[in-house]
Parts: structure tokens; sequence; C-alpha cells
């Protein structure tokens, strides 16, 4: 029987498994069957791939056509699913610091243990393809967000 856990849950989850100072390893999954696929394996966590997800979802390459509606409501899905942590392909955060902070909320929302952000020039490549580039983002921004974040939280 499969037992489902609250985000707040798979989130303690997640971080004993990053305190034991082990590998963990994380298979990428893109949708149901692939995210039961890896419950069946035993992973103790597993990973919501942005290219697979767009790929399995549009037939196309992870090049920004997905947008954050359809990749949230993903979010949603397989964390409804998933027995264990869920780690989530942000893209770029869809936009600004605004925009950013609003994917952080919303994925958190719709299940997501943790979130993993690309900081790539538009528009956007896959990160495993050739010719991305990274753009420096200056610590006062991340900082903005995590403080937008907390206030989210803490309000809620």
């Amino acid at each position: 029987a499969r037992t489902h856990h609250s985000r707040g849950t798979t989130l303690s989850m997640l971080r004993k498994l990053i305190r034991k100072g082990e590998l963990l390893v994380c298979p990428g999954v893109y949708d149901g069957i692939s995210l039961r696929i890896a419950q069946k394996v035993g992973f103790d966590a597993h990973y919501m791939t942005g290219y697979g997800t767009v790929a399995s979802h549009l037939g196309l390459p992870d090049a920004g056509l997905a947008g954050y509606g359809e990749m949230v409501d993903r979010v949603r899905t397989l964390s409804r699913i998933s027995t264990a942590p869920l780690i989530c392909d942000g893209d770029t955060g869809y936009g600004g610091l605004l925009n950013v902070a609003h994917t952080v909320e919303g994925y958190e929302a719709a299940g997501a243990a943790a979130i993993q952000l690309e900081d790539q020039e538009f528009p956007k490549k896959c990160g495993h393809t050739p010719g991305r580039r990274a753009v420096p983002l200056p610590c006062s921004q991340l900082r903005a967000v995590k403080r937008h974040c907390s206030r989210a939280r803490q309000e809620s």
C-alpha cells in the first residue's frame, strides 16, 4: 500500500537523507509511470527532470517551451504519487525575481521537497546542451528571493 506524505514530511525526509552525508541517487522521473518504476526499484528520493517532463509532455526538447503552469501541474501530479521526497526542476524561475519567488512558492505548495533553479541567459537551452550560457546572479538577488520566500512561509 502506498503512503502519501505531506510536503513537510517529505522535506524532513530529504533533510535527513542529506544530513547522512552519503551519495543520494535520485533518478530522473517525468511522468507517473517513470515515478512508479523508480519507487518500485526503491530509490530514497526522485528528481523531476525538466527535459524528460517537457519531452514526454510535448515531444520536444526542453528549450523554454513549457511554462510555469504546465510544470507546476506536473509537480502536483508527481508529488501526489510519490512516497519519497521529490526534487523538481524549476527551470530559470520563469522570469525575474518576483517570478522566481512565485515559482518557489508554487512548487512548494504543489508538493516539491526541493527545487533546482538554473541561471541561464534568455532564451534558455536545456542544461546539458552545448552553447548554453549561465548568467552571474548577485548574492543580493539570491538573498532577496530567500527573504521573500521565508516571509511567505511565515504568513501561511
